[in-house]
C-alpha cells in the first residue's frame, strides 16, 4: 500500500494523517491516474483537495491535487455493492 504523503497544511478528516499525491491515490484505489483525472474532469470519484496554482499561458492554471486517506475510504464504502443472496458453496 502507498505511504501518505506528508503534508502539515491538510489534516485528513481531523486527525494528524497525511494526505495521498495523485499517483497514490491512484494505486491505493487500483486504478490509473488518468481515471482519477477523468473523475475529477466529471466531478465523480474520491473528494480531494486542490490547491491554486500558476498561471500557464493558454493553459489556465495548474495546481497541486491530493487525496485524504478519510476520503479515499469513504469513497471505497459508497462503492461497495452489498449482496442479498447467500455466498455460493464452494465444490471442493
Amino acid at each position: 500500500m502507498a505511504k501518505p504523503a506528508t503534508v502539515g497544511a491538510v489534516p485528513a478528516s481531523g486527525a494528524s494523517r497525511g494526505a495521498f499525491r495523485e499517483g497514490d491515490a491512484a494505486e491505493y484505489l487500483g486504478v490509473s491516474v488518468f481515471t482519477l483525472r477523468k473523475w475529477r474532469c466529471a466531478n465523480r470519484g474520491p473528494r480531494y483537495v486542490k490547491f491554486a496554482g500558476a498561471e500557464r499561458k493558454g493553459r489556465g492554471t495548474a495546481g497541486r491535487v491530493l487525496y485524504r486517506e478519510g476520503d479515499l475510504v469513504a469513497f471505497l464504502e459508497q462503492c461497495t455493492v452489498q449482496t442479498e443472496a447467500p455466498p455460493m458453496p464452494v465444490e471442493v
